[in-house]
């Protein structure tokens, strides 16, 4: 019980803490500036990494993730600073999932590629941080004694969306473009979509493997429309994810089998 509590406190210090520490320049062997990191930071875990850099491409790298981009944020003091006219985009702003892994930031300048390593913003400042979340967290845990209870000896699903609720642990939508092969009229021969399908269940799966065959349970046994259903498995860190939705898919009748299909992003996606 203390081993799910303190996985949950990490949960929600990981959902909730935002953190920022000062970077460093980036220079090149000969002592050059290239840049400078302005600030390195966790929020919602996920690692960001802002700056500026005279670079055409600046990648980070976390793990196995990667993000890279031309820099397109404007910075005015970094053009007056170097008395530089025209374009003033030298700015950047990167994020990826926060891991326990080195971070690397690459930057291309004039074909040649510059690496810098990191260890993002520390672990005694981590520490402090989620000091600081002790007492909402334990307030909050408090409140929902009633619903742990239910959960607990229930399974409660509604139970377990107000404690989610209570400890702030809701996903946030944010905007974001769809795969437009989603919903493409034009399917791939090996995948066969009913022509009867009226509506398209998207199901993001990250984790969570103790939830999932109630989930999966749950869509397939109380949606009464004609649908398609698609899951997006977004490259869980739990090894046991991705071997149970193959062996769920596979025993499914074959009438229900064409409307399910699987998708595994290469990288978590967010």
């Amino acid at each position: 019980m203390l081993n799910r509590i303190r996985q949950l406190f990490h949960r929600y210090t990981e959902f909730h803490g935002r953190l920022f520490v000062q970077g460093f320049d980036l220079k090149n062997n000969d002592g050059d500036t290239l840049g400078c990191i302005d600030r390195i930071g966790i929020e919602r875990g996920r690692l960001i990494v802002e700056g500026w850099t005279f670079a055409s491409m600046v990648e980070l790298t976390c793990g196995n993730h990667s993000v890279q981009e031309s820099p397109s944020l404007t910075r005015v003091d970094v053009a007056q600073h170097y008395d530089l006219t025209g374009s003033a985009n030298f700015g950047f702003r990167l994020d990826l999932p926060n891991k326990l892994d080195q971070k690397i930031l690459s930057v291309n300048m004039e074909g040649q590629s510059h690496t810098f390593k990191f260890d993002g913003v520390g672990e005694k400042p981590l520490r402090k941080m989620r000091l600081r979340y002790v007492v909402p967290f334990l307030s909050a845990l408090l409140r929902s004694t009633p619903d742990i209870l239910r959960w607990r000896f229930k399974q409660d699903l509604s139970a377990r969306a107000r404690i989610k609720t209570s400890l702030g642990l809701n996903a946030i939508v944010e905007r974001a473009i769809l795969n437009a092969s989603l919903f493409a009229k034009d399917k791939p021969k090996s995948v066969q979509v009913p022509n009867a399908a009226e509506i398209t269940i998207i199901l993001p799966v990250y984790n969570a493997f103790d939830l999932l065959p109630a989930v999966l349970t749950h869509v397939l046994e109380n949606t009464d429309l004609p649908y398609r259903f698609i899951i997006v498995e977004d490259m869980s860190t739990d090894e046991a994810v991705r071997p149970y939705l193959h062996q769920w898919h596979a025993g499914l009748a074959s009438d229900i089998k064409d409307r399910v299909e699987v998708l595994e992003n290469a990288e978590n996606l967010g």
